[in-house]
């Protein structure tokens, strides 16, 4: 079955993601319309998130959140489909970063980048994957079919970054603890709640993946925080600094700390580029 939904879909991965990106904003355009208003996709969802994580906030302030916010996810999809065919030349024009990431390499010490579904994070992996000197090893979840999982490794591996799956990361940070790597990390997806660093988020008590922070201190690798601005449509820029430079220094707490006060503090900036229909409060501390 995986395999007859897989070659099922294929065709029109290939035919949306092969047309210009002008022609897929266009498409974007309705598409976000019928999202909206006629699939009403999570709905629920997006509008209770955005009324509990800005209470102070009128109803037709939030309306205009969640209508920029349903046009920002119409064109990421299309934006992911374009990924997977997308050229080096194209994703750098529509790509910035502000800064070397490079100057944040310490001799024989890997490095850390705590990133956040913030804009478009399958465009800033590959652009990473252009544009480091370094190897770039991107910490994933893998998929039920094994067969989109496959297609998914290929293209986003395709500019050069290494695909490693988050049950086998710790394996292979010790095997290659000798080598300068960028190990990348979606840090606000939403884990088991028992394992998971509870901390306030949006006025809301918010579970938190432990791994990159953990991970960091067993090994003694620096810590960046990586975050998006959204330029315009289809134009992104990508910034990094320092946010722990000694992990050993501090404990695992003040590091996750770190990392949700930078996240919050810049979905505030552009609350629409930020994934507001994802279940991210399903789970409640007072429930365990």
């Amino acid at each position: 079955m995986d395999r007859i939904l897989f070659y099922i879909l294929l065709p029109f991965i290939y035919a949306i993601g092969i047309l210009p990106l002008p022609i897929l904003y266009l498409k974007s355009y309705f598409f976000s319309f019928f999202l909206q208003y006629v699939f009403c996709y999570r709905k629920k969802v997006v509008y209770t998130n955005l009324k509990n994580a800005f209470p102070e906030k009128n109803k037709n302030e939030i309306k205009q959140i969640a209508s920029k916010y349903y046009l920002h996810l119409s064109d990421l999809i299309f934006e992911t489909l374009k990924s997977f065919f997308i050229s080096k030349k194209q994703l750098n024009a529509h790509c910035y970063y502000d800064k070397p990431f490079v100057e944040y390499m310490k001799p024989n010490k890997s490095l850390i980048v705590m990133l956040s579904h913030l804009g478009n994070w399958e465009w800033a992996n590959l652009y990473m994957g252009i544009h480091s000197p370094y190897k770039v090893v991107v910490v994933y979840k893998k998929i039920s079919n094994r067969f989109f999982d496959d297609f998914l490794i290929k293209k986003r591996s395709r500019f050069g970054s290494v695909l490693v799956e988050m049950n086998h990361i710790a394996k292979y940070m010790l095997t290659h603890k000798n080598e300068k790597i960028f190990y990348v990390f979606l840090c606000d997806q939403t884990p088991l709640p028992k394992n998971a660093h509870w901390e306030l988020f949006f006025n809301q008590e918010t579970p938190f993946l432990r791994g990159a922070a953990v991970l960091a201190q067993k090994m003694n690798f620096s810590l960046l925080y990586g975050y998006t601005e959204k330029n315009k449509r289809g134009h992104y820029s990508f910034y990094t600094k320092m946010m722990v430079d000694l992990p050993n220094s501090t404990d695992e707490k003040n590091i996750l700390h770190t990392f949700i006060e930078n996240l919050e503090s810049d979905i505030r900036k552009q609350p629409e580029i930020w994934l507001w229909s994802h279940k991210r409060w399903k789970h409640k501390k007072n429930s365990l």
